[in-house]
């Protein structure tokens, strides 16, 4: 993330969801980082909450992913390499 980014919610996905990143972004962003439900142990009708109304975000930025990809080509992406995204969202604050 850029220093002077005036971002007041980090979004993430599932991938992205370990205490440790909550506390991170808990500093300084509010936590937009989607909650994952387990066997045995449902998502509470908060956390359901939270994702419709992330949901409505992400689904915005997903779109102009997809745009890109058809415009330029990118049907696969190399990730080999490159830092998992806990790392990435550590790095980016």
């Amino acid at each position: 993330m850029i220093k002077v980014s005036k971002a007041q919610r980090i979004l993430a996905n599932k991938a992205c969801a370990s205490t440790e990143n909550r506390a991170v972004l808990k500093r300084k962003y509010r936590n937009g980082i989607s909650h994952k439900a387990v066997p045995g142990r449902p998502l509470r009708p908060a956390q359901k909450r939270i994702h419709k109304l992330i949901g409505k975000q992400r689904f915005r930025v997903k779109g102009c992913f997809g745009t890109v990809r058809r415009q330029f080509e990118l049907h696969r992406h190399n990730t080999s390499g490159l830092p998992k995204p806990t790392q990435m969202v550590k790095a980016a604050i």
